[in-house]
């Protein structure tokens, strides 16, 4: 979510100023590759950018092809394919051993369903959404190459799109429960054919802190590089001037006013029982994917048990004591980066261990 809110802000900037650019977006990845698909780069005429494709190797020359792109007014999908030891091809050398597939669309303020300002939606939106770009259409429904659609969204087109291609709905059902992006062929009845590009976009994550001791500062610092909406719960003196412009701060007796939804992320870090204990009883009851507990166990039992909670209700769901994965952490900024890589373990459903353990692709 952070590339594309970045994209969103410098295509906003851009508007104003009029000036021409493209999107540049990884629809296929086969082998090894630093980015996977869904990945973005908001390419400008001068040829600075913003996002990015891969680890830097690529940008370069893509720039180069997405300018003679532009002057075509074309759209087109662009291929790298590090896998052969061909001196010839781009990337070849880097360690990749991969093929990158990236869909390059100029855009104009007046193309219909803009890909980039229909990505606003998904800006602001707290569950994960479906979206859905045309590779090819090779059919009746009038929707150019490079429009997105929201599939949440309903209008005709979606509903045009599912008459003619009955598969649709259900690849989209199959796909809610994998949320694995990838290219899709479908087939109509007439035998037509569309290709889609169906990706999950998840919500930015919300991190409510409870607590107001120094650590605070580098869990917030770590969270804001991440792009994480930040709230933390404490008496508004207690926190530093520097840490209001980076998160909101509502007083402690206005946490149960908060929205939540599974993309929230509670810490209880207040450093005193009774505190964390009051915090615990209201977040227990709220929606949220992840509640994690500074201290060690045997505190955080005297919570469950003062809370009336059964520990194994949710131990191993959403309820971490001790908060954070163990990579030995000895001051505040380790434990800030253990607990915000468990928080991002969870939700992406990684169990957070070594990638050198890990069996098939990384991503």
């Amino acid at each position: 979510m952070k590339e594309i809110r970045s994209i969103l802000k410098r295509y906003q900037e851009l508007s104003g100023l009029a000036k021409p650019c493209a999107l540049a977006t990884v629809i296929h990845v086969a082998g090894s590759s630093y980015r996977r698909p869904g990945a973005r780069m908001l390419i400008e005429h001068d040829g600075q950018w913003t996002g990015g494709i891969s680890g830097g190797c690529l940008e370069g020359d893509l720039m180069r092809k997405t300018k003679l792109l532009m002057a075509e007014g074309k759209t087109a999908v662009v291929t790298y394919d590090t896998r052969q030891d061909d001196q010839n091809q781009i990337g070849v050398g880097l360690g990749c051993q991969g093929l990158i597939d990236i869909l390059v669309a100029p855009l104009n303020p007046q193309m219909p369903h803009h890909p980039i300002l229909q990505l606003q939606a998904a800006n602001t939106a707290r569950q994960t959404q479906l979206y859905l770009t045309v590779i090819k259409n090779d059919s009746d429904v009038s929707i150019p190459e490079a429009s997105l659609l929201p599939y949440q969204i309903k209008n005709h087109l979606l509903e045009d799109l599912k008459t003619k291609f009955p598969n649709l709905e259900a690849a989209s059902k199959e796909h809610d429960l994998s949320e694995k992006s990838s290219i899709q062929t479908f087939i109509g009845k007439q035998q037509e054919k569309i290709s889609l590009f169906m990706e999950s976009i998840k919500p930015r994550t919300h991190l409510v802190i409870c607590g107001y001791q120094y650590d605070v500062f580098s869990l917030v610092q770590l969270a804001t590089q991440l792009d994480w909406k930040i709230t933390i719960v404490a008496p508004a003196l207690k926190i530093p001037k520097s840490l209001h412009k980076l998160a909101q701060v509502i007083p402690e007796d206005q946490l149960s006013q908060i929205q939540t939804d599974p993309y929230t992320a509670f810490v209880l870090m207040a450093h005193d029982f009774d505190r964390d204990l009051a915090a615990f009883r209201i977040a227990i009851q709220k929606p949220s994917g992840y509640i994690g507990l500074l201290g060690p166990l045997k505190r955080a039992q005297k919570i469950f048990t003062a809370a009336g909670y059964p520990e194994e209700h949710e131990r191993g769901k959403k309820v971490f004591a001790p908060t954070g994965l163990d990579i030995g952490s000895t001051g505040p900024e380790t434990i800030a980066l253990s607990i915000l890589s468990e928080i991002q373990a969870v939700f992406n459903r990684r169990p957070g261990h070594s990638l050198r353990d890990r069996r098939g692709p990384i991503n």
